[in-house]
């Protein structure tokens, strides 16, 4: 399977990535609830 033009284990290696720099950097983990509260709104 594709997604935009990347194989789906690299997407999901991207989303791996993402939660582990969640959890390691409080600046970034604010950052993605921000993110996450403008997109659903």
């Amino acid at each position: 399977m594709r997604l935009v033009g990347r194989d789906h284990t690299t997407v999901l290696h991207a989303c791996r990535k993402i939660e582990q720099l969640r959890e390691e950097s409080h600046d970034i983990k604010e950052d993605f609830s921000n993110l996450i509260r403008t997109l659903s709104s």
